[in-house]
């Protein structure tokens, strides 16, 4: 379906361009069209009979087992995609960050955690301005005495 929308898409803007070319161009333009449209035309028939040739051999039991469990995936794809949608719309989270990381490549990780910060609305760290604790102590920096944080905190303690 995304395909489809995809094609009439590029036959929208590709009209737009296609004046601009001149009569030569549009002959030119419209061979090659044809010969994309012929190419994958042969390919769609080539898998078939591809796929008609490596299920020749199996039996018909086996090819519902086959069509079965290709059903049950699409199943589960769609339930997740619908799950996805729902939370999405209670949530407001995208549904790009609900769908976590594409893969466990680095690459996907970063991508995946740069979309999540984006989404969050903190800005990105470079790892110059990142919060270090202290070395010697192994831990972070006490409050100061005469701060507001101490009071604060000396008054959750108390229950004040």
């Amino acid at each position: 379906m995304a395909d489809e929308t995809t094609a009439v898409e590029t036959q929208e803007s590709a009209t737009d361009t296609d004046e601009a070319l001149g009569e030569g161009g549009l002959k030119a333009l419209k061979a090659e069209r044809e010969r994309a449209a012929a190419a994958e035309k042969l390919a769609s028939e080539r898998e078939a009979k591809l796929k008609e040739y490596e299920d020749r051999d199996k039996s018909e039991e086996q090819k519902t087992l086959d069509r079965i469990a290709a059903a049950e995936k699409r199943a589960q794809d769609l339930e997740l995609t619908a799950n996805r949608a729902t939370v999405a719309a209670t949530t407001s989270v995208p549904m790009d960050v609900l769908a976590g990381p594409k893969s466990g490549s680095q690459e996907d990780i970063q991508a995946f955690a740069d979309a999540l910060i984006a989404w969050r609305g903190e800005p990105v760290q470079e790892q110059g301005e990142r919060e270090y604790s202290i070395p010697a102590a192994g831990r972070r920096p006490e409050l100061a005495l005469n701060g507001d944080g101490i009071e604060s905190a000396l008054k959750s303690a108390l229950g004040i």
